[in-house]
């Protein structure tokens, strides 16, 4: 079921200027929408990578996937 959907990956990061270099410059994916506080990236299909700023660190031991509902 999983497999037929596109889906959003929703990570943190203190500095979303290197996380633009990495995904962007060094991994090629292609900025959809650029902001102060979140940078979202075109994946495979209609999937995409969003990393929000965040000041504190993540103490979650798991990523979230939510399916996008297009």
């Amino acid at each position: 079921m999983l497999a037929e959907h596109p889906i959003d990956v929703m990570l943190t990061a203190p500095d979303l200027g290197a996380v633009r270099q990495f995904y962007g410059d060094q991994v090629g994916l292609d900025v959809l929408i650029e902001s102060d506080d979140f940078v979202t990236f075109r994946c495979g299909g209609d999937s995409r990578l969003v990393v929000t700023r965040t000041t504190t660190p993540s103490t979650e031991t798991s990523t979230r996937l939510p399916v996008s509902q297009s």
